[in-house]
């Protein structure tokens, strides 16, 4: 079984190769991309096709458009997230809507979906994929707008009140969908026809990810502004909701008022006093205890025997924090 630095050293060339040759000749959309795509990042939705294919006994290179859409999906949504979110660094560089402003960032996002489309045309691609793909791309959407409605204060009509079923919610669809077309995509390029256990599997590898990312910002470092960024952004994370729901009621409203506050008005002190808060009201300890259950979990599950190593590697950022 290959490990994912072996895929890695063996496709992420011809991936990224592949990426660039999917956006060229676009003036400065190609110029912007590859900025972006040059900030970093694993790859890991581009490479996971390629390596449980191989893992699976067929031949990886035949997952590489498969697997270039889906990091070209994932990168547009990057684009627009850090517009919308207004973080003005990405892996310690300026994202792009801060260098080009907010109009070119919209263009770039869409355009990668474009491109990832592009990929999805050509021959070799499972039929149907593109159809699961676009499927996927508007639950992610619809998971980003459910995350600004957890966003807002109740007396909006379209609020929705924050809580660990929302939270799910959520991050099913914003981070779970495209993990989970992915390995659907891979499953399809080896021949398998009941793809609905990848999926589901997938999905859920998706809503870790998502869990692990919530924690790192409170214990890590993602090269943004400062810890705790995304308390000054009002996302009600895992960690957020968990208290909230479970806490007791002085710190559980006092913690929602911190998130509340316009991201202008949300001072260093006010990020502090909610990451003591979230300690406190147990929000860190049960994301550490989720974190290590649902790991448990998800690796005892057949399919992660074709990609050893995944489910750790997920946890590799924040592994010191549990």
């Amino acid at each position: 079984m290959l490990s994912f630095e072996q895929a890695a050293e063996r496709w992420l060339e011809p991936l990224e190769n592949r990426m660039k040759e999917a956006l060229k000749d676009y003036d400065l959309l190609e110029e912007m991309a590859l900025y972006h795509l040059n900030t970093g990042g694993k790859r890991v939705r581009g490479l996971v096709p390629m390596w449980l294919v191989a893992n699976m006994g067929g031949s990886g290179r035949a997952a590489l458009d498969v697997g270039a859409a889906f990091e070209l999906f994932h990168n547009g949504t990057l684009v627009h997230d850090d517009l919308q979110d207004e973080d003005a660094l990405r892996r310690g560089q300026p994202t792009i809507w801060k260098r080009w402003g907010p109009a070119q960032a919209i263009n770039l996002g869409d355009a990668f979906y474009f491109f990832a489309y592009d990929c999805l045309e050509s021959p070799g691609v499972p039929e149907g994929l593109a159809k699961i793909a676009g499927r996927a791309m508007a639950a992610v959407v619809g998971g980003q707008t459910l995350e600004f409605q957890l966003q807002l204060p109740a007396s909006e009509p379209s609020a929705i009140a924050p809580s660990l079923d929302s939270f799910y919610r959520m991050a099913r669809g914003k981070t779970g969908a495209l993990f989970g077309a992915c390995m659907e995509g891979a499953a399809m390029c080896q021949g398998v026809r009941d793809t609905a256990s990848f999926k589901a599997w997938g999905e859920q590898i998706g809503i870790l990810f998502q869990v692990q990312d919530d924690y790192l910002d409170l214990v890590g470092d993602k090269g943004r502004e400062r810890a705790g960024s995304d308390l000054a952004e009002g996302k009600i994370s895992y960690p957020v909701a968990w208290t909230i729901s479970n806490a007791d009621e002085n710190i559980s409203t006092r913690l929602e008022e911190i998130i509340r506050t316009p991201r202008k008005e949300t001072s260093n002190a006010m990020i502090d006093e909610a990451m003591s808060l979230l300690e406190t009201g147990g929000g860190l300890e049960a994301t550490r205890i989720y974190l290590l259950k649902e790991s448990e979990s998800l690796s005892s599950v057949g399919i992660s025997g074709y990609l050893p190593g995944f489910v750790e590697r997920i946890l590799k950022p924040v592994a010191h924090a549990l």
